[in-house]
Formats: structure tokens, sequence, C-alpha cells
């Protein structure tokens, strides 16, 4: 009997071996690239988590940020995908609790620039100022290629690069080579950190809303206080200097120092004076007193600045000033 029963052909055979190597190459060659996005991926989870975790630990503690020696504490998973370390870069003043040198809710500046760079010779960056931290991985190839784990203590600029920008090598101590950039960056800047925390009003605050009335021929007193900032270490937490029309106070009235030993003074324009004119007077508040000898109304705006910045810096209306001003307008009531 015919049998009509019939098997692969040895040519069928090879091409079903060679469609199968086929399929099973082009699923090797993926695993690789498939594996290093996964592992980018759960190491950008982990450096945003960190992030978070700062944001968390300084809402919790008025604004202050955790030191690199409270950082491993604060976070979740301490290494990245490739088992390394992630890094915590910050300001130092911002971690340091001491209101003398301010926190997240009460300065205006920081110590870190971020430069974000299209290409290695950094041509034409865009300057993120005012950064209080940054966390990353140094990825892939192990090489922190940005800066070091390290609280910032002086003006610092830190490069940031989009992935695979070739001939990288931003933190030489780690591994000292140059090769494409693929580091894992997240930073937060001061005015973003201070919403997220929840911190309230402006840096610096006139307190009072009004002045009381007064009398001619009767004795004034009253004060005017502020709050927040970045006091100065001596002669008074802020300077203070008073703007009226003519430049000139009130007949009869004193403006002086919290202690009652100096006279605050005038001009006509707060605003355009830098921080070293003489106009300007250390105090910690505002007294006014004496004895009115005219009646009516008199405009007045009270300046105040702090030393967020400890340099001297320039007037409060400058771009460049770089410490806390404010001011608020009264309109002082001398009845006859």
């Amino acid at each position: 009997m015919k049998n009509d029963q019939a098997g692969f052909t040895i040519i069928e055979m090879a091409i079903v071996m060679v469609i199968i190597g086929l399929i099973v190459g082009f699923g090797a060659s993926l695993i690789g690239p498939l594996s290093i996005r996964a592992k980018r991926i759960e190491s950008t989870e982990i450096v945003d988590a960190g992030a978070e975790a700062i944001a968390g630990y300084a809402a919790a503690n008025r604004g202050v940020l955790p030191t690199s020696t409270q950082f491993p504490g604060i976070i979740n998973k301490r290494n990245d995908a490739w088992s390394r370390p992630i890094q915590y870069v910050y300001d130092v003043v911002l971690a340091d609790g001491n209101p003398a040198t301010g926190d997240l809710c009460t300065r205006r500046t920081t110590q870190i620039s971020l430069r974000q760079c299209p290409d290695a010779a950094c041509s034409a960056p865009v300057t993120v100022a005012n950064v209080a931290f940054l966390v990353l991985s140094g990825a892939e190839n192990f090489n922190n290629q940005t800066v070091g784990a390290l609280a910032v203590t002086g003006p610092t600029v830190i490069d940031v690069y989009p992935a695979g920008v070739g001939n990288v090598d931003g933190h030489a101590a780690d591994l000292n080579r140059a090769e494409s950039y693929d580091d894992i960056v997240r930073w937060a800047t001061l005015d973003a950190l201070r919403s997220k925390i929840g911190c309230r009003g402006p840096q610096l605050a006139v307190l009072n809303n009004e002045l009381p009335p007064g009398r001619t021929t009767s004795p004034y007193s009253a004060a005017v206080y502020v709050d927040g900032g970045v006091p100065f270490a001596a002669g008074g937490n802020y300077l203070w200097c008073v703007e009226t029309p003519t430049g000139a106070k009130p007949s009869g009235l004193n403006f002086r120092n919290h202690t009652d030993s100096g006279e605050i003074g005038f001009d006509t324009d707060g605003s355009v004076l830098a921080e070293n004119s003489i106009v300007w007077v250390g105090a910690d508040h505002l007294l006014i007193n004496g004895t009115p000898t005219v009646a009516g109304s008199f405009l007045m705006t009270v300046w105040v600045r702090d030393n967020s910045n400890p340099a001297v810096d320039a007037a409060c209306a400058s771009g460049a000033n770089l410490d806390n001003c404010t001011s608020r307008s009264f309109v002082l009531t001398i009845n006859p």
C-alpha cells in the first residue's frame, strides 16, 4: 500500500531553523537595551523619591534641609539600579538650622547655580539660579560626571547635560574619564521649595498695617516691626530707612533704632539706595517718638533690608540686589 504521510524535507527544516535563529538573535539583541532602559527608569524613580524625601524633611523641619549625614536616613533606597549610592549636593547654609544664616523660607538666594548645557563646551547654557539641592545617579557607566556628594560652602556653578552628550567629566574625583553623559539629575530651586513646603508670606515683611494718630503738643510713641529674613550679626537685625516726599521727617518727631540711641536715615526714594549708603541704619525695629508740632497727614514709606547676601549689595530696586527688601507705606495723622 502506498503511504501518503510525508514529513518535512531537509530544506523546509533548514528554513524553519533559520527563522528560529533570526527570532532568537533579534530577541537577544534587545535584552541589553531593554535591561538598561529598565534600570534607568528604576534609577530615575529612586532619584525622584530622594528629592521628594528631602522636600518632606524640609517641610517637617521649618525649612531646613537635611545634611549629607542625615540624607541616607530619610530615603527608602540609598543605591541606584546599578547598586551605586545616589549623590546629594546642597547649600550648607540651608542645612545648619541657624537663623543667622537663614533657611528655605527666609533666604532669597543660595550658593548654587546650575547650567543646562547643550554640548560638552557648554556654549549656550540655560542658567538656573538659586538651586537649593541636587540628587543624582551616575547611571550605567558608574561615573558621576556632574559633581561630588558635598555640602556647598561657597558660590558654585554645576553643569548638567542631555543624555548622550560626549566627552563630559564634571567630577574627575570619581572616575577620571570623559565619556558620554548619562547621569540622572534632579534639582530644586529655592522658590520651588518655598511653595512646596508651605512657606507662608514673603521672606521679609513689615508687620504693622498702620500707625496710630497723634496730636500736636502731646507726646507720641509708636514702633514698626519686621519679621523674617536673614539678620545681620551686629548693629541690629536689619537695615532701615524712611522715605518721604521731601526727604525730611515730620516736625517734632524722632525716628530711632530699637535702642533709642541713633537716628534712622531719611531720603526721597529708599528703593535706589545701595546697602552701603549712610541713610541705611541698623535696628531690630523702628521707634517713633517725640512731640509733634505741626498738624497734618504725613505720607511715609518704611524700607527694610536684611543680610541674605553677606556682601554689600546694590539698591533694592536693582536686579543685581541679592538681599531681601521690603517696604510699607503709612499715613501718619497728627491732629491739632
